[in-house]
């Protein structure tokens, strides 16, 4: 877990705590257990096909990778509640937890195109280009020993890894190992001539049946999920529209225990739509939060600058109170949230001769230099 998301923890605990001294957690209609509602909907299943028998000659069988996740922002972060490989040959579909499992097993192995020979370069290249679309790999070079082929995938910590494709004496695969062992990279290792085709998204529409197999053999690896929703009373925030701190917390347990992952987000209902806000810094700059919100607010003076550093309590709660202060310097109000290792954060907020604010930046290390970056922004 990142220092990142230990500190947004922190911050949920803290606002839970603020929240529940202040009074503010108690009161009626709070829309907690709609926005839970709307949020489990959001957690949706995506179905792929990596590889399918009607687009090349290796393989008589479909891969498909499923997963089950919540997007935060969509198609750029997701969290994964469970995911998984099927193979799907001869009307038979099979589950496995990764590549590797996929591809050493006797299933896959059975799966092969009879008529395929891994006998020539052009042989390795094209099932390399097989075995890089599983992976989405990093499949670089290609060597040979005896009757095997190696397919390297990387070197991490001085260990080569690489697929080791075994053949008989009339070049048929007879099995496939993922191997990881001290060594350099042969001499005799050839370059890998990736086919882009393999990487091209399949249109194939999957059979209803696999679909609902599919879905119901994610279901038996399903986590603990829960959505911790608070809401947030800020002044000045119109009574049609209503901000919430959430988490996503996902809890995976095994005979050796259990780990948590967890994502933190800001969920807006206006009206009868709902937004996910990924961070704090995006509510400063949504443009509904700015008009309902920070344009009301006039910084001229320390006691207005309290005001808004109260409602930066509520939408970004310190895990460190002694770290917040705040402080007007070279005409620009900086709002420290946080101290790392000397390197104070939080967010900068320039205002006009009248204390408008016009424009507002979470800042990672202030400082003269990105105070005077912030005024420049500013103009723009």
């Amino acid at each position: 877990m990142t220092k990142k998301y230990n500190i947004k923890s922190l911050r949920l605990l803290v606002l839970l705590i603020l929240l529940a001294l202040t009074g503010q957690m108690v009161f009626a209609d709070n829309g907690v257990d709609e926005a839970k509602k709307y949020l489990k909907k959001q957690i949706t299943q995506n179905i792929e096909i990596l590889i399918s028998s009607n687009k090349q000659d290796i393989l008589n069988a479909d891969v498909i990778s499923s997963d089950v996740g919540f997007d935060i922002v969509k198609d750029s972060s997701r969290s994964i509640i469970a995911k998984k490989l099927f193979l799907i040959y001869n009307g038979e579909i099979n589950s496995f937890y990764d590549e590797l499992e996929l591809v050493k097993s006797d299933k896959f192995i059975k799966a092969i195109n009879p008529k395929f020979r891994l006998k020539t370069d052009n042989d390795a290249n094209q099932f390399g280009s097989m075995l890089y679309a599983l992976r989405y790999g990093n499949i670089g070079k290609i060597f040979r020993e005896d009757n095997k082929w190696c397919f390297i995938n990387g070197k991490w910590f001085g260990k080569l890894e690489y697929y080791e494709v075994s053949t008989n004496d009339k070049n048929i695969i007879t099995s496939i190992d993922y191997i990881s062992k001290e060594m350099e990279t042969p001499e005799n290792a050839k370059p890998f001539d990736l086919d882009f085709s393999y990487l091209e998204k399949i249109e194939e529409k999957l059979d209803k049946k696999y679909k609902k197999l599919i879905k119901k053999e994610l279901k038996k690896d399903f986590p603990s999920c829960t959505f911790d929703v608070v809401p947030m009373e800020i002044k000045n925030l119109k009574s049609d529209i209503k901000l919430f701190y959430c988490r996503f917390k996902i809890t995976h347990k095994s005979e050796y225990g259990s780990n948590s992952s967890h994502d933190i987000f800001v969920l807006m209902k206006n009206k009868n739509k709902y937004t996910i806000i990924e961070d704090e810094e995006d509510l400063l700059n949504n443009e509904i939060f700015n008009k309902t919100v920070i344009s009301n607010f006039r910084i001229k003076n320390d006691e207005q600058a309290r005001d808004f550093e109260r409602m930066l309590d509520i939408i970004m709660p310190d895990y460190n109170i002694f770290d917040r202060k705040h402080y007007k310097k070279d005409g620009v109000w900086c709002f420290v949230r946080n101290d790392d290792f000397g390197q104070p954060q939080g967010i900068l907020v320039v205002v006009d001769k009248n204390g408008k604010i016009i424009y507002t930046e979470k800042c990672y290390n202030i400082n003269e230099s990105s105070i005077k970056e912030a005024k420049e922004k500013a103009k723009k």
